[in-house]
């Protein structure tokens, strides 16, 4: 994950120009508004808060992706873990199973960043 900054628009606002990968593994550039960055050394900071909670999965970009799609694409291509190695496939199987069964009939159709976790413990 790189990033630097840039400085656009009539104000001068400075922006946090990412690139890290999404989900499925694609390339994608994150431009972030920093309005409380007043120079280029306050920005570079907030930059690289930024980046650090991107690594730690704290930031979640806002996108239309939904738990359901998400889950798709996670059991097509093995469900790999932390790790990144796929898992057997009636492990996989039965991932699917539950998810579909318990998870999905409730949460599914929300956003990936609309989730919270207290929606997540009432399941």
């Amino acid at each position: 994950m790189s990033g630097h900054v840039v400085r656009r628009g009539k104000r001068g606002t400075w922006y946090a120009v990412i690139s890290t990968e999404d989900e499925f593994g694609k390339r994608k550039v994150v431009f972030k508004s920093l309005p409380t960055a007043r120079n280029k050394t306050e920005a570079k900071d907030q930059c690289y808060e930024l980046q650090k909670e991107m690594k730690a999965g704290k930031y979640i970009a806002k996108k239309g992706t939904t738990l359901l799609e998400w889950v798709e694409h996670w059991l097509s291509i093995g469900a790999p873990g932390k790790k990144k190695q796929k898992v057997g496939c009636k492990t996989c199987e039965r991932y699917g199973q539950l998810l579909h069964c318990h998870v999905l009939p409730v949460l599914g159709a929300l956003r990936l960043q609309d989730i919270r976790s207290t929606m997540i413990d009432k399941l």
